[in-house]
């Protein structure tokens, strides 16, 4: 499901335990706040930039979120590379078996982001 397009990535803040993730847009019009992503419980964070300025805001061309299930969360998890397993040896997810994941694409950046749940807040 599509949740924002056409915006600039501003911030990328992570918390010091590494378990939350935010992450801040701004419009390309004057720079103002769009909104934010703050993701809990993160699994999983790729996060691909290939832009040469310093100190510009990133284009972001979409963001969407999937929510997985059992199979459906560990395929993606194992896809994107995470790298622990459950007790029956197939790729871990969370308690619940349910995960949130975000995926977030400009022509400069990719990422990918699974967490057990996320908050989109609108400006």
């Amino acid at each position: 499901m599509r949740i924002m397009n056409d915006v600039n990535l501003d911030k990328i803040l992570v918390n010091r335990e590494g378990k939350a993730v935010r992450l801040e847009f701004i419009n390309m019009q004057d720079g103002g706040l769009v909104g934010f992503i703050e993701c809990e419980d993160v699994l999983l964070f790729n996060y691909h930039n290939v832009m040469d300025a310093e100190g510009l805001a990133i284009y972001v061309g979409h963001v969407d979120v999937d929510e997985l299930v059992g199979d459906a969360a560990r395929t993606t998890l194992a896809k994107l590379g995470f790298g622990f397993r459950d007790s029956l040896g197939r790729t871990g997810t969370t308690e619940s078996g349910v995960i949130q994941h975000l995926h977030v694409e400009g022509g400069e950046v990719s990422i990918d982001l699974c967490c057990g749940q996320y908050h989109l807040t609108r400006k």
